[in-house]
């Protein structure tokens, strides 16, 4: 559907330049027809060159996502005299023996873990605390001997993202300009 003031036609004649900055600011998938209809593939009359080393290469990134480094009690609660070193957590499989991980405002040190509980050092450099069923347990660092190997981290596949147009501009911001040129006389530049 064309839009008030856009050309629904091409003309190989007409002498002028067409610019679709201002229109084409990104490519979606959907787009395909535009695609072709621009030439970003190369068989356009419009005489973009999108080949290697043209002005309109395909920008590539790489996006990532964190690794999850949450989880929640899911046993009864924990008083702070309680002499359990056991909590049970909603995924396991987050945690490695290492971990140093904090429930409200006690830290603990994760020494073994199996399935989904958690055997921990209680008051890891503080007090017990009470924890409640549904508490929230974060990952807040590892520990790890010095001169032992490294161990698997949890890992997240990057996925690639491209995109075939890309604007690249830079501003220029010339600040206090009209105050310097009165201060040192400099008369009308125009």
């Amino acid at each position: 559907m064309a839009q008030t003031g856009q050309q629904t036609s091409y003309s190989a004649t007409l002498s002028e330049k067409r610019v679709v900055t201002d229109r084409l600011l990104m490519t979606q998938p959907m787009d395909l027809v535009a695609v072709n209809a621009l030439g970003l593939n190369n068989e356009s009359s419009f005489g973009f060159d999108n080949g290697p080393g043209g002005p309109n290469q395909p920008y590539e990134w790489l996006s990532d996502t964190h690794a999850l480094r949450t989880s929640a009690v899911n046993s009864s609660a924990l008083t702070s005299l309680s002499t359990s070193t056991a909590v049970i957590v909603d995924h396991g499989n987050r945690f490695q023996e290492g971990d140093v991980i904090l429930i409200g405002a006690e830290y603990m040190l994760v020494t073994t873990v199996s399935t989904n509980t958690l055997t921990v050092t209680r008051s890891y450099g503080g007090n017990n605390t009470t924890h409640s069923d549904g508490a929230a347990v974060t990952i807040v660092g590892r520990n790890r001997i010095e001169g032992t190997n490294s161990s698997d981290s949890q890992y997240t596949e990057p996925t690639s993202a491209t995109n075939a147009v890309a604007i690249l501009h830079s501003e220029i911001d010339i600040s206090r300009s009209a105050g310097n040129l009165q201060r040192y006389g400099i008369g009308d530049l125009v």
